[in-house]
């Protein structure tokens, strides 16, 4: 393709042929134009074009194109068609990096490249293709039409874009190394490497992955650049935010690191533990720097006595004094040799240890000096003021990782699950103290801290205070090796962390790198690492690692033009036509797009980014978030980005090396009981009066938009309602029974509508109800939940209950709180034979101290400012929040007590696993391993007098929550085959559950905010070991992130959940790698309430990238806002009742068999399809080569240095 104004082919901006041949656009003419009949291509001719064009449209696009063409953005030609008032016109594209220009193009004013960048998005998504279009031959029916830039035809959302990222694939390159190598041959089992645990496939993929992002060095093509391919074939590159077009594809440099994103539940620890023993021995490089280019390793004997160029530079630069004359010993080089170049090391080291050499070893830790420089220095003299001297900066073996303090523990149980040979680990938590700089680069492989440690380790980062020119004077430990036994202790404000140069950095639930106002990433930025890793199945908010294999649903809107008050197509019926349905990026989309670039940014530190902080919003960010929708090519852009700096395989890719056992998910719908039920009507009452009284507007009404905390509120104690939950002003009755005819004068002299005034009807007689049912007022006597009891000797049950003038069918003698029934067990326990005087005068103690405590406690509250009176015609509860949080957390103190067993328990479970371990190994038979598997801690042995006691022959039925018997009975029933995970957003819900296990005498342990990270930690590794403790009670909040729970196969949501990615990441917690058996999930909801709503809505806004919040949801908001009254009750006598007092008889029954088909009376149990991230398949028949477990450990090579 040769230019007319240029025969002799030459790098100028008149060569057609150094351009990109885009495509052609059709314009009509006005049919009384006078122009040549020529139907030859010509120069494009901007006068005749603008003056003859058929519209307004036409003729701004005109104008457009001539401004690209005289801004040499673009060259065109036109052609007028044969016998047509139309005209086609060739556009080519002119590269920025045209050669023979003198990079005039890339030096074009700010203004003409805005202005330019807004035409060309509209012009180039017209352009047509196709051989015979661009010869001008648009009237052939056959002709194909292919845009050159399609406008916008990927409209995923960003959740979709990561779920399509392509699984890793490395691949060899020169210097890739044997571990490498080894990784991708699958035949080879690994042995060697000290890895127990045998990977699957897609794990070992993974590893090379990494291993090669951080090893690779060779440059790669730039992500921010997308090909466009011309008529003619040829590929140029455009940059969709600035629209810049160049000829090649610019190349940068790599990552040494990345975001290690794979699905929830697929072995990320296991990876990153692996890609550390890849890795194990490679020291650390000193930090490069364009100013301070050659920085030489150094150790203290090469610094001192070396008279290598390297080393006398350094000590001139550092004014160290002159070495004296005597040259360096082969024992002196080797140790040098050995310390800088550390393969060699291993080789070495059994030989070494324990030789007199090996302290010399030790203390001849390699370093850099770190000179602070600008470029502000060079080419500039040196200035009279005192110049800082180097700071030392130690090099190291070891990775730092970073870890959420609930995992610590978990974190050291991985390692030694994982490791076949002991490594040096050093764990930190908040409170210890940091060995010195140099032991702690010298005397470790891992180290791990907590997120608070290094947190906290940021109050000491006085980094300029380590610019110095002191020299270390202490003297040589002996003649034979002059290493100097340094005792330097350094500068105590500087963190010893911010004197290595680290050689890996891992935050495990890295997600929170993506926030810049916290210490923990401030500290992260600090710190000198040359690899750096962030580790999270849930890189941001919306991007989410939960898929069980099931399909998302594809957005198939096409993006539109993006400018606005520039033309938007031809009218031409060449033009290319834009569709208007555009998917537009939201607000939402902008927030997770901003927790990227920091990551990226300020953490990882991706080259491309480094140099400019703002360089992911104007290059990756803008191009998206445009009114209109995303810029051609800015979704592809974005992929591009993510791929280069995230690691992660599709769900599909994962599912053929691992299969896990099936989920069975149930939605078990109850009714309440008779007295929740009054409850739960006497609240939608007050919802009731209060929208009819204020009219449904204003302020009084409790869904105006200023009563969006009140709304909340209400919400939640709905929902702790529906469990169970008290009022301590029985929600107003006796108030609103009172004025019931003043309220129905009122809303009748309104003009209130029938269906209203008959609504308040109903909900007076609710609250009358209510009001009439002394028993349903005495159980909001006390926070506990009451408990109907059987066959109880009726002075000793009126001594103790709480409830007045009921009349219990049947047998039930009647309704005992909770904790009166404890208290009542406890001293019969203690004394079995206790006579019945003695246990009516307890009781009478008991309800006298319960008394007084009330008194002080109201009294405490009324000395309190009082709260200003609520706007809104109805408590919406605050007081029964303030006593439910208060209750729960008195509930959920720990004490010295519970510590003690459950860490006696946990070190029983440990010597139990290793003496199991040992017996294996030595074939030990059956018998022998049973013996080892009784050595468990045991509940406390019923005395056999307790069948004689007073009570012997008390039943304890049916509580006044049909969910906490719906849990004590799947506890009950399940819990000696297997562990039960029981999930609640409320504390004082679980509160309540671990009073009804404690009835039942079932060991449990509770993971919530009030106790202490540390007993926590013991907590979970207690449940994971332990044989005793059956169930984990968590708040849900601790249910999504990190925990490995896979002991546990039962789980219970004592509530619906409102977004699904929270419910799946706590089942998450059992269901992954390592489950062995099927996993039974459980979600309790009360039916014809806004819970049974809540699961329909949730299911009809599956697919959403953004779940609204649940007040905000039209369809709950509806649903809370118009209130019904439930009608039907469960019949409590259809729940089995148990034994009050555990008797030596009781344990000697055996456990009956679970029946699957057996369901709780009046359950009605929905089964929703299990959607699983793994194939459902019969257990066990994973082939042995897939094996999670490896072969028997090798002989340790060395001692485990575990310091905490």
């Amino acid at each position: 393709m040769h230019c007319d104004l240029c025969p002799n082919p030459s790098p100028c901006l008149h060569h057609l042929s150094n351009f990109l041949p885009a495509g052609v656009l059709e314009l009509c003419l006005e049919t009384s134009a006078s122009y040549s009949r020529d139907t030859t291509w010509t120069a494009y001719n901007a006068v005749f074009l603008n003056k003859n064009v058929a519209n307004t449209q036409d003729l701004d696009l005109c104008r457009q194109i001539e401004f690209l063409i005289h801004h040499s953005f673009i060259s065109a030609q036109y052609r007028p068609l044969s016998f047509s008032s139309r005209c086609i016109i060739r556009v080519y594209i002119i590269p920025y990096d045209l050669p023979g220009v003198q990079g005039r193009l890339r030096s074009r004013k700010s203004d003409v490249l805005s202005v330019a960048r807004k035409y060309l998005r509209v012009l180039l998504p017209l352009l047509v293709q196709g051989s015979q279009v661009w010869e001008g031959e648009l009237d052939q029916g056959t002709a194909a039409r292919d845009p050159i830039l399609a406008r916008c035809e990927d409209s995923r959302t960003l959740a979709e874009i990561y779920g399509d990222l392509v699984s890793p694939s490395p691949s060899y390159w020169p210097d890739c190394g044997p571990v490498f190598q080894r990784l991708l041959d699958f035949t080879d089992n690994l042995e060697g490497m000290g890895l127990k645990t045998r990977l699957f496939h897609y794990q070992r993929r993974t590893v090379a992955a990494m291993l090669q992002k951080e090893l690779d060095l060779r440059d790669i093509p730039d992500p921010l650049f997308v090909p466009i391919v011309g008529v003619d074939s040829t590929t140029f590159y455009l940059q969709p935010a600035t629209m810049e077009v160049l000829a090649e594809r610019p190349l940068v440099s790599p990552t040494r690191g990345g975001i290690l994103c794979e699905e929830l539940g697929t072995g990320k620890t296991v990876m990153t533990l692996t890609l550390i023993l890849s890795t194990l021995n490679e020291l650390s490089s000193p930090e490069p720097s364009i100013i301070d280019a050659h920085r030489p390793i150094l150790t203290p004997l090469s610094l001192r006595h070396f008279p290598t160029s390297d080393c006398h530079s350094a000590r001139q630069r550092a004014q160290y004094p002159r070495p004296d004359a005597q040259l360096p010993s082969l024992v002196e080089m080797l140790l040098h040799q050995i310390r800088t170049r550390p393969p060699t090391h291993e080789a070495l080291q059994d030989a070494l240890e324990g030789t007199r050499l090996w302290p010399h070893l030790q203390h001849n830790s390699p370093f850099y000096h770190h000179y602070e420089s600008t470029l502000a220095d060079l080419g500039r003299p040196k200035r009279s003021a005192i110049t800082p001297g180097p700071k030392t900066m130690f090099l190291t073996t070891a990775s730092l990782i970073v870890v959420p303090t609930n995992l610590i523990g978990q974190w050291a149980a991985e390692f030694n699950k994982h490791f076949s040979m002991p490594l040096r680990v050093l764990i930190a938590r908040r409170k210890d103290t940091l060995p010195l700089p140099k032991t702690l680069a010298n005397d470790y492989d891992i180290v791990v801290l907590t997120y608070d440690k290094l947190s906290h380790e940021a109050s000491r980062r006085n980094v300029p205070a380590l610019f110095s020119w002191s020299v270390c004077k202490c003297k040589a430990m002996s003649p034979e090796a002059r290493i100097p036994l340094c005792d330097c202790t350094g500068d105590s404000t500087v963190s010893p962390l911010l004197q290595i140069r680290w050689k890996r950095l891992v935050i495990d639930e890295g997600h929170v790198s993506g926030t810049i106002q916290n210490n923990l990433h401030q500290m992260a930025q600090l710190l000198s690492v040359e690899r750096k890793w962030v580790v999270t199945g849930t890189p941001t908010t919306h991007l989410l690692g939960l898929s069980f294999g099931s399909g998302v649903a594809e957005d198939n809107g096409i993006s539109e033009d993006d400018s606005e008050g520039l033309v938007s197509g031809s009218s031409s019926p060449g033009a290319s036509p834009l569709s208007s349905n555009v998917r537009k990026w939201t607000k939402t989309d902008s927030q997770d797009l901003n927790k990227l670039a920091t990551m990226m940014t300020h953490f990882i530190g991706v080259p491309l980014f480094q140099g400019d902080t703002k360089m992911f919003q104007k290059y990756v960010s803008s191009a998206l978030m445009q009114r209109s929708g995303p810029a051609p090519g800015a979704i592809s852009v974005l992929s591009q980005v993510m791929q280069m700096v995230m690691i992660r395989h599709r769900i599909e890719d994962v599912e053929k090396d691992v299969v896990l056992p099936p989920i069975r998910q149930e939605v078990v719908l109850l009714d309440l009981d008779i007295y929740a039920l009054r409850s739960y009507n006497a609240l939608q009452a007050n919802i009731a009066i209060n929208a009819i009284d204020s009219e449904r507007k204003d302020e009084d009404y409790i869904f105006h938009p200023k009563n969006t905390a009140s709304l909340l509120e209400l919400v939640q104690n709905i929902s702790q309602l529906l469990f169970y939950g008290i009022s301590s002003n029985l929600y107003y009755t006796e108030d609103l029974r009172f004025k019931r005819a003043e309220y129905l004068e009122r809303a009748a002299s309104r003009n209130t509508s029938a269906e209203d005034i008959a609504l308040m009807q109903d909900a007076f007689d609710q609250i009358e109800l209510a009001a009439s049912d002394t028993a349903w007022n005495d159980t909001h006597t006390h926070e506990d939940v009451p408990f109907r009891v059987y066959h109880m000797d009726p002075d000793v049950f009126t001594s103790w209950t709480r409830v007045s003038d009921h009349h219990p069918p049947n047998l039930c003698t009647g309704i005992l709180h909770c904790d009166r029934l404890l208290r009542m067990k406890d001293e019969v326990v203690a004394r079995p034979l206790m006579s019945k005087p003695e246990l009516v005068t307890k009781g009478e103690m008991v309800a006298k101290y319960d008394a007084l405590m009330r008194l002080a406690s109201e009294a405490k509250k009324a000395n309190k400012m009082p709260e200003k009176p609520s706007k809104i015609g109805f408590s919406h509860e605050q007081e029964t929040s303030a006593q439910s949080s208060a209750l729960a957390a008195s509930k959920s103190h720990v004490n010295q007590a519970k510590i003690q067993e459950v860490h006696q328990e946990l070190q029983l479970a440990l010597e139990r696993k290793e003496a199991l371990d040992h017996a294996e190994e030595n074939d030990q038979t059956p018998a022998d391993q049973q013996l080892l598997q009784a050595n468990t801690s045991q509940n406390r042995v019923p005395s056999s007098l307790l069948s004689s006691s007073i009570l012997s022959s008390v039943r304890v039925g049916s509580s006044i929550s049909s969910k906490l018997d719906v849990v004590l009975d799947e506890v009950q029933q399940y819990a000696p085959m297997e562990k039960f995970l029981i999930f609640s957003d409320s504390p004082l819900t679980l509160a309540h559950i671990a009073e009804g296990l404690d009835l039942m005498e079932v060991k449990y342990l509770r993971f919530s905010s009030q106790i202490d990270p540390k007993i926590r930690e013991h907590f979970v590794m207690t449940y994971e070991t332990s044989e005793t403790y059956r169930v984990f009670l968590m708040e849900l909040k601790h249910g999504a992130r990190g925990l490995n729970l896979i002991s546990a196969s039962r789980i219970i949501f004592c509530e619906p959940i409102w977004r699904p990615d929270v419910e799946s990441q706590a089942i998450k917690r059992a269901h992954r790698i390592g489950q062995t058996r099927p996993i039974t999930v459980k979600t309790l909801a009360i039916r014809d309430t806004h819970e049974e709503k809540m699961m329909g809505r949730r299911e009809a806004l599956k697919g959403l990238n953004v779940v609204p919040t649940l007040t905000n949801e039209t369809g709950m908001r509806d649903f809370i806002a118009n209130p019904q009254f439930l009608r039907r009750h469960r019949d409590p006598s259809i729940h089995p009742a148990i034994s009050l007092l555990s008797t030596p008889a009781d344990l000697s029954l055996d456990h009956p068999e679970p029946n699957p088909n057996d369901s709780h009376a009046d359950f009605i149990v929905t089964d929703e399809p299990a959607a699983s991230l793994f194939k459902e398949v019969p257990l066990d028949t994973r082939p042995p080569e897939d094996s999670q477990e490896g072969p028997p450990p090798a002989k340790k090579r060395r001692m485990v240095a575990f310091v905490e």
